[in-house]
């Protein structure tokens, strides 16, 4: 009697799931394993149940563990979830027996939010490289700005020390050349 029992118990399995309105079910791994892209677009779990009395409907227990574990209770045979926020969770269902009791959990699907692609680990990443070595480049620029300025600074301090060398040089070489202003030459007016 207890071994007609255990064979009437009803068994869960996953039938199809929908995201969006677009079947996804061929995207599930083996082990029961799918990642969803979107998480604004409702996801519809739909499950079947495989009992001998086929006229009973019994009463769905979905536990959503990722979401604060949290139980939902449906007598319909699918979950419909939305807006999940980024994440991995782990859904199973269990059925109401015929004697009141609940069967034991099974594992449905395991669900993987992921986030949009300007939220994902990569972009943050790129975008923080590309910011410092942006920051890195423009610090480089200044430095090398700062240091042609200077180089130019240089060459115009030389270039205006060259020219005075060349002026006192000048100056020096006319006043060699002309003999000093003789008194001798100058002839005084006389009287006449």
């Amino acid at each position: 009697s207890e071994m007609c029992i255990r064979d009437s118990l009803p068994t869960l399995q996953l039938a199809d799931i929908l995201v969006g309105g677009e079947r996804v079910y061929d995207r599930i791994s083996n082990d029961h394993q799918l990642s969803v892209n979107e998480k604004s677009k409702p996801i519809i779990i739909k499950i079947i149940t495989r009992d001998k009395d086929i006229f009973r409907k019994p009463m769905y227990r979905y536990t959503i563990t990722g979401l604060n574990g949290q139980n939902i209770y449906s007598y319909l045979p699918e979950i419909n979830l939305s807006s999940l926020p980024t994440g991995s969770y782990h859904i199973k269902a269990a059925c109401s027996t015929r004697n009141g009791d609940w069967t034991a959990d099974y594992d449905i699907l395991t669900l993987t939010v992921l986030p949009p692609w300007y939220k994902s680990g990569w972009f943050i990443l790129s975008c923080t490289l590309f910011i410092f070595i942006s920051v890195i480049l423009t610090f480089i620029l200044i430095l090398r700005n700062k240091e042609t300025k200077l180089k130019w600074a240089m060459k115009e301090h030389e270039q205006q020390v060259y020219e005075e060398k060349v002026r006192f040089l000048i100056n020096i070489s006319h006043e060699l050349r002309t003999p000093p202003v003789s008194y001798t030459h100058l002839t005084l007016p006389t009287n006449s």
